[in-house]
């Protein structure tokens, strides 16, 4: 797998995001789904993580060679407390000392300009430069804590677009009433998987509870509406908030996004 680099200004949220595109090695005529991933800085170099630690998407395509042939496709997240409005299409419901407001203004918000600087700007230059399949159905999103909100959000708001999402320790919990209330108004048969979880012993920005609970409630709700085969929720034992745990889960949500309907 060759990954390489690329900088485009996001026009709707109005900052630089570094593109990681990460392409298999294969016979030049051949087209290949796409997913795309939140927190890109983290997935394939130590360097530019902020952990010093990574996804090993890179190394878990060259290792494992019954992992399905996709283009991944990272785009980094804001460095700052900008964040938390990018992944979060609403107001944050939730509190804690570390998603306290700045300047009285409570965060999140800009979930949908982020969305639309990914459908408008990232994916027309990514379907322009690589040989991508473009329709909705080879097009999935992932993404881990608010990332996984944000991936959450994708499939269910942009259907017409991403039809495979998953969801990693996804920090359901910061917007839960307002994250209820578009599903319950949203039609959700347009998805052809979804995958949530969550490990028991998160701490990052609320605690286990916080994650367990809010990940056990969307799925509750999913499941009575989504086939058996299309929705797969886990609870890890012993399950922490951090990119190593996260890689190791990696090449099974890669296989079950793209398996065969």
């Amino acid at each position: 797998m060759k990954c390489e680099y690329h900088s485009l200004h996001l026009n709707e949220i109005n900052r630089m995001a570094e593109i990681t595109v990460c392409i298999p090695k294969t016979d030049k005529d051949k087209r290949f789904p796409v997913l795309y991933m939140h927190d890109g800085q983290n997935l394939v170099d130590p360097e530019r993580s902020y952990s010093g630690k990574t996804w090993q998407v890179k190394e878990s395509f060259e290792t494992q060679s019954d992992l399905p042939e996709v283009i991944v496709v990272g785009i980094s997240s804001a460095p700052d407390s900008r964040r938390l409005d990018e992944y979060n299409p609403f107001a944050f419901e939730f509190e804690t000392e570390r998603l306290t407001k700045e300047d009285g203004k409570i965060p999140g918000g800009l979930g949908e300009s982020y969305m639309q600087d990914i459908i408008t700007k990232i994916k027309p230059f990514v379907d322009k430069h690589y040989p991508t399949l473009t329709d909705q159905n080879s097009t999935a999103v992932m993404g881990s804590s608010l990332g996984g909100l944000i991936s959450l959000y994708a499939g269910v708001a942009h259907g017409n677009v991403f039809s495979r999402v998953a969801s990693l320790s996804g920090a359901l919990f910061v917007s839960m009433k307002a994250l209820n209330e578009l599903l319950e108004n949203s039609e959700l048969s347009h998805l052809k998987k979804v995958y949530l979880d969550t490990g028991d012993s998160e701490e990052a920005g609320g605690n286990a509870k916080d994650y367990l609970l809010s990940n056990r409630a969307v799925h509750e709700d999913m499941k009575r509406r989504l086939d058996d085969n299309k929705l797969l929720y886990k609870e890890i034992n012993d399950g922490l908030h951090h990119e190593t745990d996260w890689a190791k889960r990696f090449p099974d949500v890669v296989r079950f996004l793209f398996e065969q309907d």
